[in-house]
């Protein structure tokens, strides 16, 4: 299935953009983990302090530029959502 855009090619809709607001509905049992390309330091992102720094509305593209990293002070990261184990987990036990 497709979905047709009566956009200008290249534009993005304002629906589609991916804001911070949209982190606020992740489950819990999920972690924000930003990933540095240039040295590979991975660090759990603090959403909350975003959220109260940017606010809901701020576009996460925009957030991403102004992050760095703690180790380089790298501008390449990338974000990825990280699903926790249950307690009890195989993955878990020594």
């Amino acid at each position: 299935m497709f979905l047709l855009c009566s956009g200008m090619p290249g534009t993005v809709l304002p629906d589609r953009v991916q804001r911070l607001k949209d982190w606020i509905s992740m489950p819990s049992n999920h972690l924000m983990v930003a990933h540095c390309r240039d040295c590979g330091h991975r660090a759990a992102l603090p959403v909350a302090l975003l959220l109260r720094r940017f606010g809901t509305g701020a576009p996460v593209d925009r957030v991403m530029e102004t992050l760095a990293c703690s180790a380089c002070q790298g501008r390449t990261i990338e974000v990825r959502s990280t699903r926790l184990c249950d307690p009890g987990c195989a993955r878990q036990r020594g």
